[in-house]
């Protein structure tokens, strides 16, 4: 099991005051109230509105806490930096396409933008995938140092650069090389780690002056990007 999250232990803190709060307080309400005069008529609550009146006023101090731990929770969680990862499926078969994972966002609203301009960046700046459909989820890392979002697009067609990626059950990864670079790399299903090889664009051209029917001539580009 990885390290508790730094969020729930904030908030089993928070939780454990509230507990002894109740413990505490309601017990001592009780022996507060004036249980002599207790009657069970008619006017019960009239009569024995002094017993309950400590009991409700404790727990209206309960709630209360509980509000503040809950808007400290959000408070928290707001103020911690936003990382997104973005994954790219095929819908037809449920195949992970691409992804890129954990660069640095502004807020929650620039999510969809920021994800379709990664993908763009994984396809050297083309833009040619369409989704149908995406979904998103959020999550305080288990370090407690960052809000992880994750925002996953279902293409309905495997964009032209994937295609023979994908024909060899290979996906492509887009991260960070610990050395400032960012670099696309292309890694099998059946991989558990992160080492591959490098995902590289080959761009069709003609010959130019000479028309070669069924020729094809590939230029291979770069996979680091500065």
């Amino acid at each position: 099991m990885g390290k508790k999250n730094e969020f729930y232990k904030y908030f089993k803190k928070e939780s454990r005051l509230v507990g002894v709060l109740l413990l505490f307080f309601i017990p001592f309400s009780l022996l507060l109230s004036d249980w002599e005069n207790f009657d069970l008529s008619k006017e019960f609550l009239t009569k024995n509105w002094n017993i309950f009146e400590p009991i409700v006023g404790i727990l209206t101090l309960i709630v209360a806490l509980a509000l503040f731990v809950v808007n400290k929770r959000k408070s928290w969680e707001d103020s911690l930096p936003k990382v997104l990862t973005a994954e790219f499926v095929y819908a037809k078969d449920g195949s992970l396409l691409m992804k890129a994972e954990r660069f640095p966002v502004a807020s929650e609203g620039d999510l969809r933008a920021w994800g379709q301009q990664l993908g763009a960046q994984i396809l050297f700046g083309e833009r040619s995938f369409q989704y149908f459909k995406l979904r998103t989820s959020s999550s305080v890392n288990d370090d407690g140092l960052s809000k992880d979002y994750v925002v996953i697009f279902y293409l309905e067609d495997i964009p032209r650069l994937l295609k023979p990626v994908h024909e060899v059950n290979e996906w492509v990864l887009l991260k960070e090389d610990g050395n400032g670079k960012v670099c696309r790399t292309r890694l099998s299903f059946n991989s558990s780690s992160d080492e591959g090889k490098p995902f590289e664009r080959f761009i069709e051209e003609r010959p130019k002056g000479e028309v070669f029917k069924n020729q094809k001539i590939f230029v291979k580009e770069g996979n680091l990007i500065s």
